[in-house]
């Protein structure tokens, strides 16, 4: 570890404001830890990231994953999702819930029967939001948007996942505003966003093949359980 690694895991050791002290005393409410003990688990977290680094920076050329893995990997992960939302009546309004079923019924034929998408989310489209992201909505299997501000219901991510990338899904999604005629697009590989979803999913890969490396270890490792150690244990609720 460096200098500031080391006076950084053992800064909660002399810590007086009141923050470190709250947090360290919630840590050890749920685990029992000491300062010390906390002080030891940071340690072992600092030495573990300065040995994945320096792993990944010898081994660039084995551990970096290939563009097809990467772009599978980005379709499983993210999807780019236009929608043509047919809100449900609100109370008072003149008009009933068959009424606005069926409207989407009707601009869901037109939109599986190839007519331009786009268009039909500015003739039809109730949701405002499209207009101010009119290259879709970039959501992650949670249905959190890239920036993480915002997360969409989960029929409508289930509904967006459904279907492959160009595609839009036969089948009306209803959700608590209505219902979602929703066309998955292609992410454009220029745009600051790929740029951003292909490094998470990179990373997110190089973890993975990081953990299978470990874990070639593990089955070297002799483990011993002291059986006599565990039943002496007292568990609190």
């Amino acid at each position: 570890m460096t200098d500031d690694e080391k006076a950084s895991a053992r800064a909660i050791l002399t810590a007086t404001d009141s923050a470190s002290k709250e947090q360290f005393n919630e840590i050890k409410k749920l685990t029992g830890l000491t300062k010390q003990g906390y002080v030891e688990i940071v340690e072992k977290t600092y030495l573990q990231n300065s040995y994945y680094a320096n792993y990944r920076t010898e081994n660039a050329g084995i551990i970096v994953p290939d563009e097809s893995a990467v772009k599978t990997k980005i379709d499983e992960e993210y999807a780019l999702v236009k929608h043509v939302l047919i809100s449900k009546p609100e109370e008072g309004e003149e008009v009933s819930v068959e009424d606005k079923k069926a409207k989407a019924e009707e601009v869901l034929a037109k939109a599986v029967s190839g007519e331009d998408f786009d268009s039909l989310v500015k003739e039809y489209g109730e949701d405002p939001g499209m207009d101010s992201a009119p290259a879709g909505y970039l959501i992650t299997k949670s249905g959190s948007t890239l920036d993480g501000q915002s997360t969409m219901v989960a029929e409508f991510t289930k509904g967006s996942f459904a279907v492959g990338v160009n595609e839009v899904n036969t089948q009306l999604v209803e959700s608590e505003y209505g219902w979602h005629i929703i066309k998955r697009c292609e992410i454009d590989s220029q745009s600051d966003d790929y740029t951003t979803v292909k490094d998470n999913v990179e990373n997110m890969i190089m973890s993975e093949m990081f953990s299978e490396y470990l874990d070639t270890f593990k089955n070297e490792i002799k483990v011993v359980i002291k059986e006599n150690i565990i039943n002496k244990m007292k568990i609190k609720y």
